[in-house]
């Protein structure tokens, strides 16, 4: 891929992979979490968010998933987890 710096390869997750991946799953984020793990997807609440009356959200309507920031100071370890998954 030719990745030198940590800033490409933030820059390849957040512009190719992760993209990509929710391309795959049809943005479903909880299966992505599979994929990458929790380093780069958590849980989170949707209990204060403001849906319009006519939109059927038939999922759990409180708890969801969603992508966490990836930067340059946490992208070693999240590739990391991927790589050492010790579950």
């Amino acid at each position: 891929i030719g990745i030198k710096t940590k800033e490409e390869l933030v820059k390849v997750f957040n512009d190719k992979i992760i993209p990509l991946l929710q391309e795959y799953f049809y943005g479903d984020f909880g299966k992505i979490g599979l994929i990458l793990g929790s380093k780069f997807v958590e849980e989170t609440d949707y209990s204060n968010v403001k849906f319009p009356n006519n939109f059927d959200f038939n999922i759990n309507k409180d708890k969801g998933y969603k992508i966490k920031d990836i930067t340059t100071e946490n992208i070693v370890e999240a590739v990391k987890s991927i790589i050492n998954d010790e579950s």
